[in-house]
């Protein structure tokens, strides 16, 4: 049962992924080629775009994606994978509440692509 909802999960996850990275303005805004250090960037791009509607919320989400690539780049990478969870975690609170459903989703790939990097 276990390991097929793991590849289930997996699936899903892949065909999310497709979904965004297909979607021409998404592979703009967010590089998925590198993401870790790529996951910064878009989280300020969905700000900008006010996809993000609270400062302290886009803040709190920036700081725990730069704490993850700082973690990352100095060789912590259970810890950088811990960062990245709990933004995951974050990301599904803020939901529909101060980030748009679609923003959210859009991040917890991204950052889910980041955990398989440093995996």
């Amino acid at each position: 049962m276990n390991k097929l909802k793991l590849s289930l999960l997996t699936l899903l996850s892949m065909l999310i992924g497709l979904a965004f990275t297909s979607n021409p303005v998404y592979a703009q805004t967010c590089p998925t080629s590198d993401p870790i250090h790529s996951l910064p960037d878009c989280i300020t791009h969905h700000w900008e775009m006010g996809d993000i509607d609270k400062e302290g919320v886009y803040r709190s989400l920036l700081k725990k994606a730069q704490n993850a690539v700082a973690l990352y780049d100095a060789g912590n990478t259970r810890a950088a994978t811990n960062t990245l969870n709990s933004l995951i975690d974050a990301l599904e609170a803020k939901s529909g509440k101060h980030i748009t459903e679609e923003a959210a989703e859009m991040l917890i790939h991204h950052a889910e692509m980041a955990i398989e990097q440093i995996n």
